[in-house]
Parts: structure tokens; C-alpha cells; sequence
């Protein structure tokens, strides 16, 4: 799998990746969410992401729908695995990445304020504190 690196959103190498399904009943037909992980040897615990299944019984799609739409339109996270057995019914509607990588080139004598400085300066950060 490959990694968000910076705040732009570029992407590591690819990385080998142990990827981890945990349905809330015993597969994905039956299940109404499911959590996803990500772990690689290089970073550690790197991604979760919270799944939906629009089918399920009980489920309220024009809620789950409303988060999902939500996550895509933030920009937060994409998604990078597929839906749970190609089922076309689960949707993401939640998702955190771990990764705090620098490019080798960066200056590391500059106190941790540099990325709170370059987070804030970043024009995503712009819109949400307008």
C-alpha cells in the first residue's frame, strides 16, 4: 500500500502492508459495519478506517450516506483498499492516518512548530477557518 507522507496528500512507495477486516456479525453479507487496519513493519499501526453496509438490516442509508459524503468531500481520506469483498453496499464513512513522515531532506534542527506553521499556511486549513 502506499501512505499519505505530507499534508498535500503525496503518497509514500509502496510498502508492504497487513491489511485487517473486523465485521460486526461473521461476514459481510450479514454485518452492518466494519473496521479496517492497516499495519506496516516501517510505521506501525497506519490507517483505520469505519465502513457501513447500506444493505444491512436496520441500516439508515440517508445517514450513512450523509457521513460518507461528508468523508469524501473533506478530502481526508480516499479509498485505498475497496469495498469489503468488491460488495458494492459498503460505503466509508470514517478514516485516520497515522503516518509523520519527513522527506529526508527536511530540516530536523527546526523546533515541532514547523508543521503547525505549514499546517495552517496549508489552503485546506484556509477554508475550514473561514
Amino acid at each position: 500500500m502506499r501512505f499519505r507522507k505530507d499534508i498535500d496528500h503525496h503518497l509514500t512507495n509502496p510498502i508492504p502492508t497487513i491489511i485487517t477486516d473486523h465485521f460486526s456479525q461473521k461476514n459481510d453479507q450479514l454485518a452492518g459495519a466494519m473496521e479496517r487496519m492497516y499495519f506496516t513493519k516501517e510505521l506501525g499501526w497506519t490507517r483505520w478506517e469505519a465502513w457501513k453496509n447500506l444493505s444491512a438490516k436496520g441500516a439508515n442509508s440517508a445517514q450513512i450516506m450523509k457521513r460518507a459524503n461528508a468523508l469524501k468531500e473533506s478530502g481526508r481520506c480516499d479509498i485505498r483498499d475497496g469495498q469489503p469483498n468488491n460488495n458494492k453496499n459498503w460505503v466509508m464513512v470514517d478514516c485516520r492516518e497515522w503516518t509523520n513522515i519527513q522527506p529526508v531532506d527536511a530540516d530536523v534542527s527546526k523546533p515541532s512548530q514547523f508543521w503547525i506553521e505549514k499546517l495552517l499556511s496549508h489552503p485546506q486549513m484556509q477554508k475550514i477557518s473561514h
